[in-house]
């Protein structure tokens, strides 16, 4: 699980709390086991990780956790279980330099003895909707009083850009409401549509 969810959405800027669940799912005891979790992903923060008993190695982004940190990694019993957990922040100054950096993810691979098992998270893309208003466009014909006179018409284009970072979008749709008192012109002229 991470932040308490099986299938957790990441965001830029989040601390990560993991844990991991492992039981004994066999008819024989597993003894004198190890836990590896490696993590792989740029938006990952690998200065702020904090685990509990587990060991950091540095140099491959994993913890291990073996049956001097966890004794149920000893003699772990059929039906038996047990947890690890440790947190690490994503990189809140993450930013795209190249097409490469699109697409972030946060990988996970898990090995408990033979066992091993990947956790994929994709990292939420981060839209920011711009809005500017002109009363001078030099596309569209505006027109009438600026700033506004009440009973006077005043004609504005409104221009909206959606600024996505990190990973490709499709099918994405702006919408808006305009205030009372005001509605579309020109044809209800949207470009593109």
């Amino acid at each position: 699980k991470i932040n308490n969810q099986e299938n957790y959405n990441v965001n830029i800027g989040d601390r990560l709390h993991y844990e991991i669940f492992f039981r004994n799912t066999g008819d024989e005891e597993l003894k004198d086991q190890a836990l590896i979790i490696k993590l792989e992903g740029d938006s990952l923060d690998y200065n702020t990780i904090t685990a509990l008993d587990g060991v950091y190695q540095k140099g491959d982004n994993s913890l291990i956790w073996d049956g001097n940190q966890l004794p149920e990694l000893q003699n772990l019993r059929p039906g038996e279980e047990g947890r690890v957990e440790f947190w690490i922040n994503t990189n809140r100054n993450k930013m795209m330099r190249s097409p490469a950096d699109k697409n972030l993810f946060v990988k996970t691979n898990i090995t408990l003895g033979q066992i091993k098992q990947e956790f994929l998270n994709r990292v939420n893309t981060k839209l920011i909707a711009v809005q500017s208003l002109y009363a001078d466009s030099r596309y569209f014909s505006d027109f009438g009083p600026f700033p506004v006179i009440a009973g006077e018409k005043t004609v504005f284009t409104v221009e909206w850009k959606i600024k996505n970072y990190y990973n490709d979008t499709s099918n994405a749709k702006m919408v808006t409401i305009l205030p009372s008192g005001l509605r579309f012109v020109q044809d209800n002229q949207i470009v593109p549509e």
